[in-house]
């Protein structure tokens, strides 16, 4: 139930004078008032509560991360209208008392419905700064304003936010980032943006070329960066020569990280070597599709690296096809402690059943667990659904695949092309009566297993996480992949002429 004074905030923000209003509004009730001012999207109230904040710090993760939304869903992007004018009261701040403002957060779901994203914020911020900047330039006051933020940099914003990171600390409003995510960028822009981070996130088009990690990384801050993911086939230990342990060491320095994300790196049989320097004990891994050998799990079963793991992606090996013993060690030494296990398109079917069982006995703390792109039978999923009512207590998400039999007898494997019936297309759909059947099946077993928190979603592929910072740059990334498919023939048009 709300107090009191959340209500007469509810009130107040409703006035129309906001600025005759907060002449007698004491300090400490500005920090409800933003948030009410954010929550009722009032932007008039929101910048004149930002331009006259009288408490040295304005911190929007504390303020406005009350929302129990993850980062990853769309109610991360807050109101348009309420940055801007936060923005805007920030710029006319200037010139008061010094204030330090953490300048992202979770936000609740946007009432009028246009938002602005992680990039149009990093965007939105970077512009205020030079935009203040070119209007004290003539002035010698030191920086009133220090802002932290998570940044999102692509091609098209990376010149305005290295301008606003390089202004130096007698500009009115210095900016600078605690996380940041880059995409569609070279490495020398790359490099121009690292600083003290704790988080580094490259996706999709960041171009490192095979030795460029090794390049990267002596750039990073080691005792502040906590977590780093690397863009797909970002590390090739077939191609780096020299560089392999040129990158061995860096990633050994970096003695503060938690969550390491390589995926569809090739790291066939070098994993001891890219990582046996690591004295770190991480809480996330993302090894999928990394071609990982037996050697290299029996490794990793060992490993301090992964004595604590909470999540484990180990997608896309055949661990059907490698050795049972190193498979078991491996799984199993992640049980103590991990929350989320990813198996998909694993090659997984009930003749791994006993192995696949027997590695997850001592997983107490499982909450979710994939096995989309592993084809079990009907039976199989049943007996693989009961055994994990009874032995994972804490499980809430279960991801299968949908069974073999549930499709069309003359359709082979779905997940295997090589299975199915030249006649078939690879587009045939599962009998929706079998599929349906089978998920009351399930159902029924989870509810007398007493487990009505125990969530279950069929599908034909991985599930993965949605990317929702990618809804304000996916033109900018599909007209770089278009060009450099286009650069791509071109070449290869050219290389035939010189033939």
């Amino acid at each position: 139930m709300e107090s009191l004074e959340f209500w007469s905030a509810h009130a107040l923000v409703h006035w129309p004078r906001p600025t005759m209003a907060l002449q007698v509004v004491l300090p400490d009730l500005y920090p409800l008032l933003f948030k009410m001012a954010f929550l009722e999207e009032k932007v008039d109230w929101l910048y004149e509560v930002t331009r006259t904040w009288p408490l040295p710090v304005l911190s929007l993760t504390n303020l406005l991360g009350m929302s129990e939304a993850p980062v990853s869903t769309p109610c991360a992007c807050p109101c348009a209208s309420c940055l801007y004018a936060f923005f805007a009261g920030l710029r006319d701040y200037v010139g008061r008392s010094g204030m330090i403002t953490d300048g992202d957060g979770q936000y609740a779901t946007c009432l009028c419905g246009k938002t602005l994203g992680r990039w149009g914020r990093t965007q939105a911020l970077a512009q205020a700064c030079i935009e203040v900047g070119m209007i004290h330039q003539r002035t010698s006051t030191p920086g009133s304003i220090q802002v932290i933020i998570n940044a999102f940099v692509t091609k098209q914003n990376c010149n305005n936010v290295l301008t606003a990171l390089r202004a130096g600390p007698n500009a009115p409003i210095t900016m600078s980032c605690s996380e940041l995510r880059v995409d569609n960028l070279e490495l020398e822009q790359l490099v121009q943006l690292i600083g003290p981070l704790e988080r580094l996130d490259m996706v999709h088009n960041v171009r490192l070329g095979f030795n460029g990690l090794s390049a990267l990384l002596p750039h990073c801050h080691f005792h502040t960066l906590r977590a780093l993911s690397l863009p797909p086939r970002a590390v090739d230990v077939l191609k780096m020569g020299p560089d392999l342990e040129k990158t061995s060491l860096a990633l050994a320095a970096l003695s503060s990280l938690t969550e390491l994300n390589m995926p569809y790196s090739r790291l066939t049989g070098h994993v001891q070597q890219l990582l046996g320097g690591m004295v770190c004990s991480l809480s996330i891994l993302d090894f999928s599709g990394c071609g990982l050998s037996s050697a290299d799990l029996r490794w990793l079963s060992q490993a301090p690296i992964a004595t604590d793991l909470q999540k484990l992606d180990f997608s896309s090996h055949p661990l059907g096809q490698l050795s049972p013993t190193a498979v078991y060690r491996m799984i199993r030494r992640t049980g103590p402690l991990l929350e989320s296990l990813r198996l998909e398109d694993c090659d997984l079917g009930d003749g791994e059943m006993t192995l696949l069982l027997a590695s997850l006995r001592g997983h107490k703390q499982l909450k979710h667990f994939s096995l989309t792109g592993n084809v079990f039978s009907s039976n199989g999923l049943k007996c693989l659904v009961s055994w994990m009512a009874s032995h994972l207590p804490r499980l809430q998400r279960l991801e299968y695949h949908i069974p073999q039999d549930c499709f069309p007898s003359q359709v082979g494997n779905p997940v295997n092309p090589n299975s199915a019936s030249p006649q078939q297309p690879m587009t045939v759909q599962p009998d929706a009566v079998r599929v349906a059947l089978l998920h009351s099946q399930l159902i029924n077993i989870v509810a007398q297993a007493g487990r009505a928190d125990l969530q279950l979603e069929a599908g034909l592929h991985g599930g993965g996480e949605i990317d929702f910072d990618m809804k304000e740059t996916w033109g900018e990334l599909r007209s770089a992949l278009l060009q450099s498919l286009s650069d791509s023939i071109k070449n290869y048009l050219d290389s035939l002429k010189d033939v």
